[in-house]
């Protein structure tokens, strides 16, 4: 792939991005329209969004914490504690 084709590819996904996060805009907006005109059905206060409908995965990156050995170790031993008798 060139550098002309691979900018190319780069503003068309900046103009209409796709990928799971388009699929699930998609599923949320169907669902909260189901849902409002249910909602007016039946109650009041019927109004949602399609990001009721939506997995949060967050924007930030968290970093993954690193387990304290001495309680994983210890659990371990009480885990494996053997009764004698």
């Amino acid at each position: 792939m060139s550098s002309a084709e691979f900018s190319l590819w780069v503003e068309a996904y900046k103009d209409d991005q796709w990928g799971e996060q388009s699929a699930y805009w998609r599923a949320g907006m169907v669902a909260s329209t189901v849902a409002n005109f249910a909602g007016k059905q039946l109650a009041a206060n019927g109004n949602t969004k399609p990001q009721d409908f939506m997995p949060n995965f967050g924007d930030e990156e968290t970093e993954p914490q690193e387990p304290d050995p001495v309680a994983f170790f210890t659990a371990i031993a009480n885990a494996t504690e053997f009764k004698q008798g």
